[in-house]
């Protein structure tokens, strides 16, 4: 008797049972259950990653963090004692220690597919060291950004605020895949949330996340314009890199604004026009072969555009230039990057070269 069933009945029965588990687990899950629907349907492409990630039983023995003043930030909680890292390269790496062979061979695999299938990798690095038949391994994460880099420069932006971020709820806009976030959280903060509208940056997050021992992250799959959606106040903001791709930037600094709680700060790092009048850059079509670069303002016409959307006062404190030791093209991205399209006094289409400032908003 012929099947009236489709040729393709039992991979469709596979996927659709899966779904149901990752459901199930969804509900479980300290982060995902407080996502709205249209947020964990932006999952569906991902699923078979997802559910890798779900059902992840893998847990790091500690965290760290080297990056400030040679300080050693870490959540250790077992006190295991501390392994330094062999190569340069990875010291500053965000970065996740297994000890005592707790990884087998089935996991160190595991592990491999999942960092190649949540490319491209564009905020870092991140290290897993693991030891294996009594050697030490690694997993270093070699990523387009060394946002170590600017992390520095953000440590010491906070440094000259005198800031202290004991116990502060902080929020990071534009997170990607929450390099900072898990930075700032081994640094005493209460909570930290970060907010990405792009799936894959969640997925690396989460994958980072469900392997170290830090609980108190969280990240919605929200964009700057939906940040009233969180129903919260935060003592600090974290605005890194996202507001020249915004098309109405003065909307943006509003938007920011309304979820600082009284005396909070907004913490802004974007590219600036090294100009002294309150001018701004409209590159067209491009910058720096960046189709989505709209406005770059100098640092006083950014500090107009704060007063327009009710900051009380605009600092900059500090400001520097990103070259190719910063951002790079890597194996973690496969294609070119920033530094392939910059020299130290030009882009490729002529515009002055890329220059940040980080501004503290109140």
């Amino acid at each position: 008797m012929k099947s009236d069933l489709p040729n393709n009945y039992d991979s469709i029965y596979t996927s659709c049972k899966q779904d149901i588990l990752i459901q199930d687990l969804c509900k479980k899950d300290s982060i995902l259950s407080q996502w709205s629907e249209a947020e964990l349907k932006s999952l569906k492409p991902y699923h078979e990653i997802l559910y890798k990630l779900l059902t992840l039983q893998i847990k790091a023995t500690y965290s760290i963090s080297r990056l400030y003043n040679n300080d050693s930030m870490s959540h250790n909680p077992d006190n295991t004692p501390i392994l330094e890292p062999k190569e340069d390269n990875t010291k500053e790496a965000f970065s996740l220690f297994f000890h005592k062979d707790m990884i087998s061979h089935r996991e160190i695999a595991l592990l491999n597919d999942l960092i190649l299938e949540l490319k491209p990798w564009r905020k870092g690095p991140f290290c897993l060291h693991y030891t294996k038949d009594s050697k030490n391994m690694q997993f270093f994460i070699d990523s387009e950004w060394q946002s170590n880099k600017k992390m520095k420069l953000i440590l010491k932006a906070l440094d000259t605020m005198q800031y202290d971020l004991k116990d502060k709820a902080v929020l990071d806009v534009g997170c990607n895949n929450g390099y900072y976030m898990f930075d700032l959280a081994l640094r005493g903060i209460k909570h930290i949330t970060g907010i990405d509208p792009i799936a894959i940056f969640f997925l690396q997050f989460y994958f980072i996340y469900k392997l170290s021992n830090i609980s108190h992250c969280n990240f919605r799959l929200l964009g700057v314009q939906d940040v009233s959606k969180l129903r919260a106040k935060y003592d600090l903001v974290l605005c890194l890199g996202v507001l020249y791709h915004r098309k109405e930037p003065l909307q943006t600094l509003k938007q920011l604004k309304s979820v600082l709680a009284p005396n909070g700060i907004l913490l802004l790092e974007t590219l600036i026009l090294q100009d002294e009048s309150p001018t701004c850059l409209c590159p067209y079509p491009t910058y720096a072969k960046m189709p989505n670069v709209f406005y770059i303002f100098s640092p006083q016409a950014l500090q107009n555009l704060a007063l327009h959307a009710g900051f009380k006062s605009c600092e900059l404190l500090s400001y520097s230039y990103t070259d190719n030791t910063e951002q790079r093209s890597t194996d973690f991205i496969d294609k070119k990057s920033l530094g392939d399209y910059l020299t130290s006094t030009q882009t490729a289409e002529g515009y002055p070269p890329a220059c940040r400032g980080i501004f503290m908003l109140s």
